[in-house]
């Protein structure tokens, strides 16, 4: 177990860069199953050994490369949106109750 955790970077970033249109039905499913919808999409999944052999089934198919340890942006812009979105609510709520009156 030890080693595991040792040797693996905890994410990988997997982006499909060929279609798997004409190729096995087994593929396909393990593309859809990584998360893969589109061509040229990219997602990120643990680092586990289930996932290696998922990867390892369809290496024509995807590229893999580890991801970078910072997904804070993403979350550090959403309470930025949580002061717009409660000033929107209380828009809509002053224009209901002054169409109501």
């Amino acid at each position: 177990m030890g080693s595991r955790s040792e040797g693996s970077t905890g994410q990988l970033r997997i982006t499909l860069v060929k279609s798997p249109t004409g190729y096995n039905e087994r593929q396909k499913r393990t593309a859809r199953a990584l998360g893969l919808r589109r061509l040229q999409q990219t997602v990120e999944q643990a680092d586990t050994p289930v996932v290696r052999g998922m990867l390892a089934k369809i290496p024509h198919l995807v590229s893999v490369e580890p991801a970078l340890r910072s997904p804070r942006p993403e979350g550090a812009g959403s309470p930025a949106l949580s002061p717009a979105l409660s000033g929107v609510e209380g828009g809509v709520e002053g224009g209901a109750e002054g169409e109501v009156k």
